[in-house]
């Protein structure tokens, strides 16, 4: 499989994400991947600056990318909290994205 079959996923995280739901995310892209040997997902980690954003753990995850600067992604998967919309309603950069990403 080459890269024009290969499917880009961005990930977005919002501040106080849930470590599981990262993780429940990626993980079956990843093995899939490693189970056919071949590259079927391929993934950018966002946040709404580009800088690292702290799991609800206290971990803090690196991103690639702000939100902004990810293209056109053939699917954005939201990894937010307790309060996605309010992560929505308090991010203006994020509310600037969403429709060019839809």
């Amino acid at each position: 499989m080459n890269a024009a079959t290969t499917q880009q996923v961005a990930v977005l995280l919002a501040p106080g994400f849930p470590m599981m739901a990262f993780s429940a995310a990626l993980e079956p892209l990843r093995a899939a991947n490693r189970i056919t040997g071949k590259s079927l997902y391929a993934w950018t980690l966002a946040s709404t600056d580009g800088r690292a954003v702290r799991a609800s753990n206290g971990i803090p995850i690196g991103v690639g990318a702000a939100i902004a600067d990810i293209g056109q992604p053939e699917r954005l998967v939201v990894c937010a909290g307790l309060d996605p919309l309010g992560f929505i309603r308090d991010e203006p950069r994020l509310r600037r994205q969403l429709p060019r990403l839809a």
